[in-house]
């Protein structure tokens, strides 16, 4: 975000110090107008469908209501609130004989902090999440260890990643509630209507180390365009960087106790693409999406393993009993 506001106030500084009026130039500005008490609520649906050397192994579908609140209004910043009911038969496979155990973790409640513009700050209860989260995991492990406990060591080892992941704020912010990254993301700044803008990216990895880097790009779609109903629609896409995901993906294998040394030739050479698109349908006043479709596609290359995996999640606002 912080890469996109410089490359804005760049086009503003060109802009001011041309000699020529820019007068047929449009500024769509997105900022949240809120309130406390306001609440919207969205249906959230989630797909995964991967091929293994291009034959569909996987095609899992996810979806939930989620209710956005507005806590507090202050002239600085915004306290929000995210939750969600968990299908824990569905996510995690828990048979339904076991589902009273388990439902404590059946509701998921983000309570969250944005600037005055809407820009996401940051989740404020993630160390309750975080607890949450990793006494799950632990119940998941001893779930599926319960009627063969000689496994539970390899178990844990598989689940561990995710682990450390879901321990750090960062962690909880970008996997678990990645949605509110998506829910934000075109907050806190203008967009020229007959603009493209090219940037770098540079996202948080999730298990610790450099960031990772994408080139990304982003545009309002021209014929969207409704100042009537203040609404439009935009298209951002990005492509990660090939080494920054190799790097990524083989911590993530080693953590998982696989040995790397035992074919690192194979991985010298292995290929691993990730490429983002998004689609953002706003009312950019109030600063509220009315649909957010983001699509991820990996693409893994390695040994006899040709591997593609597409993430789709979509995000629908849903009408007011109002």
């Amino acid at each position: 975000m912080k890469n996109r506001q410089l490359a804005l106030a760049l086009l503003f500084l060109t802009l001011s110090c041309q000699g020529i009026s820019q007068t047929d130039t449009i500024y769509i500005p997105f900022v949240a107008y809120w309130s406390k008490g306001d609440s919207y609520e969205f249906a959230v649906r989630k797909i995964k469908k991967k091929w293994d050397n291009g034959s569909l192994t996987k095609n899992d579908t996810i979806g939930y209501i989620a209710r956005f609140e507005v806590l507090d209004s202050t002239e600085s910043s915004y306290k929000l609130a995210w939750t969600y009911r968990t299908n824990l038969e569905q996510d995690y496979n828990i048979p339904p004989a076991l589902l009273d155990s388990f439902s404590k973790y059946e509701f998921t409640r983000a309570v969250y902090t944005t600037n005055e513009l809407g820009e996401f700050r940051g989740v404020d209860n993630w160390e309750e999440i975080s607890v949450m989260m990793t006494e799950l995991i632990n119940d998941v492990v001893d779930f599926l260890s319960a009627d063969k406990p000689d496994k539970k060591g390899e178990i844990a080892r598989i689940m561990k990643p995710f682990g450390d992941i879901y321990s750090s704020r960062h962690g909880i912010e970008e996997l678990l509630f990645k949605e509110l990254q998506y829910f934000h993301s075109p907050l806190g700044s203008q967009y020229a209507l007959r603009d493209t803008l090219y940037w770098e990216e540079k996202l948080t990895n999730m298990l610790g180390g450099d960031p990772i880097r994408g080139d990304a790009s982003l545009y309002i779609d021209q014929s969207s365009y409704d100042p009537e109903n203040e609404f439009c629609i935009m298209i951002q896409d990005m492509k990660l960087n090939h080494e920054d995901t190799k790097l990524l993906v083989l911590e993530f294998l080693r953590r998982s106790g696989l040995d790397l040394a035992s074919f690192e030739e194979e991985l010298n050479n292995a290929v691993f693409d990730i490429s983002d698109h998004n689609v953002f349908e706003y009312y950019y006043y109030p600063g509220i999406p009315d649909y957010i479709e983001t699509v991820r596609e990996t693409n893994l290359k390695i040994r006899t393993t040709d591997m593609r995996q597409v993430e789709i999640t979509a995000i629908e606002l849903l009408p007011s009993d109002n």
